[in-house]
């Protein structure tokens, strides 16, 4: 146990205004540091001030009622802000898209969680007036070098759907021996018409897959702008047939390939090898020493594998997430909270092990995993500390959904008196979050007469857990100060521990 500043205590969230634009981006550059953003990425961006200005209208958003920013209380600092903005995908999903940034320095203390909660209320609202009769869906990205943002909403329970792979190329010499294929005519569209067509067989490759969109003028016109340059269209021809086609743009720092797509009846005759050959040839003549592009990481439509074999290198994943804008609630009258029972004791302890490693077996060496869930999460465990704690349990349509687990302070480096209580752990069946049985937990525990009678309330909790952290602060718990140091995946992180003082304990 060590002891640090009390961490800084945020936040108000409010509506942007355009004076906000400046301290939003210095905190966007701030952010891109630390969460390696790569500069030439073509999945990833640092915005000048102007883009970002620009993408606050992006998706169908209007910056007066869909951006939020969270400004420190006490300095008026602005330490995040998130937009909301939607469109519809071919199949009629609306997809409800929310991005944000948390100051580095804020993070773990609340912030992101509350501005999830403020960006999902307004896309509520703007859902209401679509129709009901097609699915509708929240939607976030996040690159794997983002673990803290991967965290919060997968514990809100967004799920991975796809996941795209960017990849780069410098093997410039290597495009030689590609053979050009016969059979074909290579030349950029000359016409309107031919350049809609090349746009129509891009729609029609890609019709089905994740994220698919469906012709239109308007896509069609914004396909045009993307790739105003003539030159970078390579483009084989069947008579008056498109066979396939790779699209590209330059600039100054690099070349990406952002569109290529081969008919199905013209593959695996070369094509697809020979146009990108031709297009990185000609991006290479234009002094672009390093060419990026990305595609689907699982490889569907065999992208992936062309890629690789032509020398083209992985250099880092972003997952597109989704959660159902609708989901089946949890009816409150169904969860029964009380005391475990003993024939519960080896359901207790499997959901004890399942949770924890759903919420940290990723970053965790298996060996540490198993050994802590044996010392900590076992039925040998609870039998031993069954009668020094009280154990709760909240059942769900006849299962174990969580538990917690209080009783005197054990936690050292803090001045507690022998009167004061710990609340040690507070757990959720993964699969149940989002359905207020953590909260029923925390209203059996704190209702309790020996905790509701303690003169401080201790907890602790993982930094990085803001969702717990957001839960907490609602019930009156603040920051000590104090912090319990450890290693996580080899890395030192930290469990901030909370202190709730009767006196100051808040209206749940």
């Amino acid at each position: 146990m060590s002891e640090q500043p009390i961490p800084k205590s945020i936040t108000s969230i409010r509506p942007y205004s355009p004076d906000d634009i400046a301290g939003m981006h210095n905190l966007t550059v701030r952010a891109a540091e630390h969460d390696k953003v790569d500069p030439l990425s073509t999945l990833e961006s640092i915005p000048t001030l102007e883009q970002l200005v620009g993408s606050l209208e992006s998706n169908n958003a209007d910056p007066n009622s869909d951006v939020f920013v969270a400004v420190d209380e006490k300095t008026k600092d602005i330490v995040g802000y998130g937009k909301i903005g939607w469109w519809q995908e071919e199949d009629g999903t609306f997809v409800y898209i929310h991005q944000g940034q948390v100051d580095p320095e804020y993070r773990g203390q609340g912030a992101g969680q509350e501005l999830l909660q403020t960006l999902q209320s307004r896309i509520r609202e703007v859902a209401n007036g679509h129709p009901d009769d097609k699915p509708k869906t929240f939607g976030a990205n996040a690159s794997e070098s983002e673990r803290a943002a991967l965290k919060l909403l997968e514990k809100d329970g967004y799920k991975k759907v796809w996941s795209q792979v960017e990849m780069e190329f410098t093997d410039f010499d290597s495009l030689d021996a590609i053979e050009e294929p016969e059979g074909f005519e290579f030349r950029p569209p000359e016409t309107l018409e031919e350049k809609r067509k090349v746009y129509e067989l891009n729609v029609r490759v890609y019709e089905g897959t994740q994220g698919a969109l469906p012709s239109t003028e308007e896509g069609f016109q914004e396909y045009l702008e993307d790739h105003a340059d003539l030159s970078l269209w390579n483009v084989a021809w069947d008579g008056e047939n498109v066979a396939g086609f790779v699209l590209s743009r330059s600039d100054k720092d690099k070349g990406e390939v952002s569109e290529v797509a081969t008919a199905p009846e013209y593959r695996r005759r070369g094509l697809g090898k020979w146009l990108m050959a031709e297009n990185i040839k000609a991006l290479h003549d234009r002094g672009n020493d390093i060419i990026r592009l990305h595609t689907n990481s699982e490889g569907e439509q065999g992208g992936r594998q062309l890629y690789e074999s032509m020398g083209f290198s992985a250099l880092k994943e972003s997952h597109r997430l989704r959660k159902p804008l609708h989901e089946s609630k949890i009816n409150p009258e169904e969860v029964v909270v009380g005391q475990v029972r003993p024939d519960e004791m080896q359901a207790l302890a499997d959901l004890a092990a399942r949770s924890f490693s759903d919420a940290f077996g990723d970053d965790m060496d298996p060996v540490d995993l198993a050994q802590s869930l044996e010392e900590n999460r076992s039925l040998a465990y609870f039998d031993r500390t069954k009668d020094s704690s009280t154990i709760i349990v909240a059942r769900y349509q006849g299962k174990l959904a969580g538990y917690a687990q209080y009783g005197s302070v054990k936690l050292t480096g803090i001045d507690a008196a022998p009167e004061d209580r710990e609340i040690g752990r507070v757990y959720v069946d993964t699969a149940l979050h989002g359905g207020g049985i953590g909260r029923q937990l925390m209203d059996a525990t704190l209702a309790d007469p020996d905790v509701a009678s303690a003169p401080n309330e201790y907890l602790q909790v993982w930094e990085e857990n803001e969702p717990a952290i957001a839960l907490y602060k609602k019930y009156g718990f603040e920051n000590s100060g104090a912090v319990e140091e450890f290693l996580l995946a080899g890395k030192p992180a930290r469990d901030l521990i909370m202190v709730r003082h009767q006196s100051k304990s808040s209206d749940k």
